[in-house]
């Protein structure tokens, strides 16, 4: 069940452009560079250098900072 939901939340993500390799996001209390954009998990190195890796289901608010308006 929660592999579904982080593959349907991966694939509405790409689809919508929400993010990509190089953006510069804030998500769940991480701010990073997004490494790798996967249908199930994301990985975003963080300011300090930490490795995470969110499964997309679990994204419910990201900022992007590499989008202009």
């Amino acid at each position: 069940q929660t592999i579904v939901r982080d593959v349907l939340s991966g694939i509405l993500m790409l689809i919508e452009d929400q993010y990509g390799v190089g953006d510069d996001i804030n998500v769940l209390e991480i701010q990073g560079k997004v490494e790798k954009v996967g249908l199930r998990i994301t990985t975003v190195r963080a300011d300090d250098g930490t490795l995470w890796y969110l499964r997309n289901g679990e994204i419910l608010k990201v900022g992007n900072k590499s989008q202009s308006g």
